[in-house]
């Protein structure tokens, strides 16, 4: 059986094609990450917002604890349209990178 845009499994279907075919359409997670600075000019950084990348270049960002939601071209576009509005510099920062 095949299901579109999907993969044929075998016999059992938690075998390793079901693995890695969910792992190929997964969405990357992402932070975006704000830089803000003290009255004594001391730098400081906190999350202001999670995003998921998915494959298909789509991304969508929430931020915990608020009422925000953003739907983005790219992680790149959602960090530049939250720079704007925060009017703070925000940096994207990709966890599995380190």
């Amino acid at each position: 059986m095949m299901a579109h845009d999907g993969v044929e499994l075998g016999d059992d279907p938690y075998d390793e094609k079901l693995h890695a075919y969910v792992r190929s359409c997964a969405p990357r997670p992402y932070a975006l990450v704000e830089e803000s600075f003290s009255e004594d000019d001391r730098a400081r950084v906190s999350v202001v917002g999670w995003g998921l990348a998915f494959p298909t270049g789509p991304t969508e960002v929430v931020r915990e604890g608020e009422p925000m939601r953003l739907y983005c071209a790219s992680p790149e576009s959602a960090a530049d349209h939250l720079a704007l509005v925060r009017r703070q510099s925000v940096f994207l920062v990709w966890p599995d990178a380190a």
